[in-house]
């Protein structure tokens, strides 16, 4: 997706003041977006099971890191000994993200789709730990961006990067998109969703997250143009599924 700001099509006369995009988007206004230890993600020991990488200023790609351990058939022996083979996965639907390319006319806060995980099945939690044989506690869906210099969709005439929002729909109340500011790199990426897994539970799946086969979780995209100058931006988007303590 190319996402490209004319330099004759702004309408100046409708731009947003700086003061008001202040309050509404909370950018350099002393407000921040909740970090993911503050979420109770152990960031340090957490373990990333599926990606989703997503090119955003070329050729928009899928390439989920799908089922890092092979989905086989369980096998029977003698006595009965029943294996079931380690499989973790996420399937993804980029229909609903903007198009290639894209350009934006007038400065503004702009929609960019959507990204929906189809489908989520993990049976291997007992991953966590300095030995990696402890149950894990959490489970989480993150997003962040990687390849730029610095957080945004990146402009790299201007070097200036259009913040860049996403999540579910509300995730983030008191900011006027309704979703968590997407930083770079994973030490700030935006916690869409973090859960507690139960003792005794050792699969996860689509309805642990409030989805279903039929429902799937849908993220909303917006990046914030209002002060971005003419030209192309570009940046890789990273969504991620992740089990930690």
């Amino acid at each position: 997706m190319s996402l490209k700001i004319s330099k004759n099509n702004i309408d100046s006369s409708k731009l947003i003041p700086t003061g008001i995009i202040c309050s509404l988007l909370a950018i350099s206004c002393g407000q921040q977006q909740p970090s993911q230890e503050s979420l109770g993600l152990d960031t340090d020991g957490a373990i990333i099971k599926s990606k989703i990488t997503i090119t955003v200023g070329s050729d928009t790609t899928n390439s989920p890191n799908a089922a890092l351990a092979p989905l086989a058939a369980t096998t029977v022996t003698t006595g009965v000994t029943i294996t079931n083979s380690a499989s973790s996965y996420i399937s993804t639907d980029l229909s609903g993200f903007k198009g290639n390319p894209l350009t934006i006319t007038k400065n503004a806060i702009t929609n960019l789709g959507t990204i929906s995980i189809i489908d989520l099945f993990d049976n291997n939690l007992k991953i966590c730990g300095s030995d990696g044989d402890q149950k894990c506690t959490k489970a989480f869906i993150r997003s962040y961006t990687t390849g730029t210099p610095i957080p945004g969709i990146y402009n790299s005439d201007i070097n200036y990067g259009a913040p860049l929002y996403g999540g579910l729909p509300n995730s983030s109340p008191g900011v006027a998109t309704g979703l968590p500011l997407i930083g770079l790199n994973t030490a700030n990426a935006a916690v869409f969703q973090i859960i507690t897994i139960p003792t005794t539970q050792y699969v996860l799946g689509m309805t642990d997250f409030g989805g279903s086969s039929a429902i799937p979780l849908i993220y909303n995209f917006v990046a914030d143009f209002t002060q971005a100058g003419a030209g192309v931006y570009k940046t890789t988007l990273v969504i991620e599924y992740g089990i930690s303590n």
